[in-house]
């Protein structure tokens, strides 16, 4: 990318804020799965401590979520995280954030005591906020997993194994530490989206990585009330 495409992207992103965050560490039971009822436009992120586990997009389709990876739905809509790719939809237990909300100890509905080898899952629910570029958030993916990002945002994988340390060592104060991190997270899975041309996307997304046409174009969105000539 070029250098002054880069110093745009930068500007595009420096007003991103992560709203309404709410988030939980939680145990998947063998042979189940937990079911996410986001209304569309709210962002989910999960983060898997110990997998493997399988997201179900609001579209239906299977990602699998190996230890340490992160996926953000940027558009949210309902999905499933699954401890199995063959768990029925039978099986799959709705996530009541009211069941979970008294302390750590409140996870027990949704945690496998027998055997304390469950898959392990931290998930966020949370708003984007991207400023004058909010329409950015309308062009991305349904999905964006970390996984794909890491060779090109190396940065991102000392965040995942903290992550990882804490959802699976517990330490005093873990959950806000895990909280924090996934704000992190969200934000470089953002940005290396951006800057790694938006998914190959064409009109006006392309026109980001063009430094004579990117800035007057996050001007633009930026002041959309500016008479423009």
């Amino acid at each position: 990318m070029h250098p002054s495409s880069n110093a745009l992207v930068g500007e595009l992103l420096s007003g991103m804020r992560l709203f309404g965050v709410q988030f939980r560490r939680m145990e998947v039971p063998v042979s189940q799965g937990i079911g996410f009822s986001n209304e569309v436009g709210r962002a989910q992120f999960h983060f898997v401590g110990r997998g493997p586990l399988w997201l179900r997009s609001p579209s239906g389709h299977l990602h699998r979520l190996d230890t340490g990876d992160a996926v953000l739905l940027p558009h949210g809509g309902p999905h499933g995280v699954l401890a199995s790719e063959n768990t029925r939809a039978a099986e799959v237990k709705p996530f009541a954030l009211d069941a979970l909300a008294r302390d750590d100890g409140g996870e027990k509905s949704l945690v496998d005591q027998r055997e304390g080898r469950a898959p392990i899952l931290f998930s966020c629910c949370m708003t984007l906020e991207l400023g004058g570029m909010q329409p950015l958030v309308t062009a991305m993916p349904e999905v964006l997993q970390v996984s794909t990002l890491l060779e090109s945002s190396p940065e991102i994988r000392p965040m995942l194994e903290a992550m990882e340390r804490e959802s699976l060592t517990l330490q005093a104060g873990h959950m806000g530490i895990l909280a924090r991190l996934a704000e992190v997270v969200a934000a470089l899975i953002v940005r290396g989206w951006v800057a790694g041309g938006c998914g190959g996307a064409s009109g006006w997304l392309s026109a980001l990585q063009d430094p004579r046409l990117s800035r007057a174009l996050v001007m633009m969105h930026k002041q959309p009330g500016h008479h423009w000539t």
